[in-house]
């Protein structure tokens, strides 16, 4: 009667918990009863075959009393046993790939547990995703395997969920002799029988299950060499071998972005094992741990997976609402790259290009709002490029100091590292180091959707004085108003300046005074916000009220503005009183190429009024 007791208990509990997850994992059977902290496997594989074997032992702790272990598995793999301590248990698959083994016994809260799953057969699909791949290069083949969001369930019993981490693994892969395996962590040794290989790895930081990954081919290995006065890291590259002397000469280009990522970020989090690519069959990159997996390699593609080590793979989105503290943080990465390296000369480029991508379409929302779908999840023009300029727009709002001592606090913070983190953790860090409440720019850029379209309509006033009116449309009605402080550039003919205008009510009116004439106004030249369509009209042509000259300082021709009505005299004195040249204004400028750098006092007087400049000539 116990045996059907426990039974019936855990099938109410699989479809209460179901019932309670399906807005946003609706697969998940309930996984917060216990922890996992040891993960022992071994895989057999073949890069001809379709099929797989493992074997997957788990040791956990259990967090509240439970009497049943629930795990994710595809229901196309066969399970052979499941064990713990060498004793047979029982166990349910109701279906949606669950797994729920039935415990001999309640296990207590705090009580220590392992279990042991051999399984076999050819990995299905999860929602169209495929995450057992096999491939060919050059006429050899290889198999690979990707799981991010939900399909590591495809081809390997887990727990996926985004609060609990496996706290080390180690890892066994057997293949025929002809080819190479690579995983997680750092090699330790390979063992030989009959044509098999089975090589030995181990790894030694917590790692989420989606991060878990394997790849075999008849792999050429190289070592890239981080080293940075007495610090060394390893970055061991996988490659194919008729790709390798290329491919050798292209990874190097790793090792400045290290420097900036250890700069920026603090060191390198797995500092004790190393980092490393192995060359595959998909189209970009994927960040499992210590081991990148690469479609292809280039700068934009290596630096983007690196940053993911500290943002994604050290401190892992505790939702995949929040995605965008994972690609948003590692394409905002690679754009610092662009601003660091080469003198910043594609920094522009990029900061273009991302923005111009975010704006082809009206709507969008960094947050995630439906997390069942990948393709949400993983949408590029959101995830990825708006999350980057997010963080980019919080650098503008609350300054590079704050900023970036932000990242370096949250990357240290000892309740995120190893860990899971939500949005709220790194802005309730950059409120506090910034002094600057947040939560308007949140609720307009994060939540809301869309972008801001400016007008900015400038006109002079008297002397060198302007009056700017700045509009605002909105792309998309969930946000009626973004309320930012806006860079305006004032151009004359030898001097800039840019401006700071807190842009908080529709057709706000400013009345700025750069000491300058201005003859162009620019919206955003450095490119601090996303918007599109944006407008600026305006004259160079003064309220003609008094007189004024410009530029001063002054290099060949000095330009004079007058009231309306007959061009007025000027004449000119050095500081000695003397007189040095007079005239009529008719063309509105005067030659001061023939005098030499100084000081010279101008006086212009229309009859109805006058007015007296001191000019410096440089």
């Amino acid at each position: 009667m116990k045996s059907v007791f426990l039974c019936i208990c855990a099938l109410l509990q699989f479809s209460l918990v179901t019932e309670i997850n399906a807005q946003k994992m609706p697969f998940m059977p309930q996984h917060d009863s216990y922890n996992l902290s040891f993960a022992d496997i071994h895989w057999t594989a073949n890069p001809i075959s379709d099929s797989l074997k493992g074997e997957v032992c788990y040791y956990f702790k259990a967090d509240s009393n439970i009497d049943t272990f629930a795990l994710l598995l595809h229901d196309s793999l066969k399970i052979h046993t499941i064990e713990s301590d060498g004793i047979s248990l029982s166990y349910l698959r109701p279906g949606n790939h669950q797994l729920l083994v039935l415990w001999p016994h309640i296990m207590p809260a705090g009580d220590l547990g392992n279990i042991c799953i051999k399984y076999s057969g050819i990995p299905g699909d999860y929602q169209g995703d495929k995450a057992y791949f096999r491939g060919a290069h050059n006429n050899v083949s290889g198999l690979w395997t990707i799981s991010e969001p939900y399909s590591a369930l495809c081809w390997w019993p887990v727990k996926i969920s985004l609060d609990d981490k496996i706290d080390s693994l180690h890892i066994r892969i057997t293949h025929p002799d002809e080819y190479r395996a690579v995983t997680n962590g750092v090699y330790q040794t390979e063992t030989h029988e009959g044509n098999q290989i089975t090589s030995y790895w181990a790894h030694k930081y917590p790692v989420t299950a989606y991060l878990v990954g394997f790849a075999i081919t008849n792999y050429a290995k190289y070592t890239d060499w981080y080293v940075k006065e007495n610090d060394s890291i390893a970055i061991h590259n996988y490659v194919y071998p008729e790709d390798s002397a290329n491919l050798s000469n292209v990874t190097p280009g790793l090792l400045p972005v290290m420097d900036i990522f250890r700069v920026l970020y603090g060191e390198y989090p797995f500092y004790n094992e190393h980092y490393g690519h192995a060359q595959c069959g998909m189209g970009g990159g994927m960040e499992n741990q210590t081991m990148t997996f690469m479609g292809y390699f280039n700068h934009h593609i290596m630096s983007h997976e690196l940053a993911h080590s500290w943002f994604g793979n050290m401190i892992t989105c505790g939702s995949w609402e929040d995605i965008w503290l994972n690609e948003g943080f590692a394409t905002y990465s690679t754009g610092l790259t662009y601003e660091y390296l080469l003198n910043g000369f594609y920094w522009d480029k990029w900061k273009r290009e991302t923005i111009a991508n975010i704006c082809t379409q009206n709507g969008g929302s960094v947050w995630v709002n439906d997390t069942t779908n990948a393709s949400r999840i993983f949408d590029s023009r959101l995830s990825y490029n708006k999350g980057a300029y997010l963080l980019h727009m919080l650098r503008w709002v609350c300054g590079d100091p704050a900023f970036f001592k932000s990242i370096l606090e949250y990357t240290s913070k000892p309740e995120l590292r190893y860990a899971y983190a939500r949005t709220s953790d790194f802005i309730n860090i950059l409120e506090a180091e910034s002094g600057i409440s947040l939560e308007e720019f949140m609720t307009d850029w994060f939540y809301g959707e869309g972008f801001p379209s400016y007008t900015i309509q400038w006109k002079r006033l008297e002397s060198t004085a302007l009056q700017l009116k700045i509009f605002q449309t909105t792309s998309h009605s969930s946000v009626n108003f973004f309320e930012m402080p806006l860079p305006i550039k004032l151009k004359g003919s030898y001097q800039d300046s840019i401006i700071i205008l807190n842009h908080n009510l529709q057709g706000q009116i400013f009345t700025v005074d750069p000491g300058f004439w201005v003859d162009s106004v620019f919206f955003d030249p450095e490119r601090w916000i996303v918007s599109s369509g944006n407008q600026v009209t305006g004259t160079e042509e003064p309220e003609k009220t008094t007189f004024a000259v410009f530029p001063n300082p002054v290099i060949d021709l000095l330009n004079v503005r007058f009231p309306s009505g007959n061009p007025p005299n000027y004449k000119i004195y050095n500081l000695d009183a003397s007189l040095l040249q007079e005239g009529n204004l008719d063309k509105n400028t005067i030659n001061f190429k023939v005098f030499a750098p100084g000081v010279y006092i101008i006086k212009i007087d229309s009859g109805k009024a006058s007015a007296i400049f001191r000019i410096i000539k440089l």
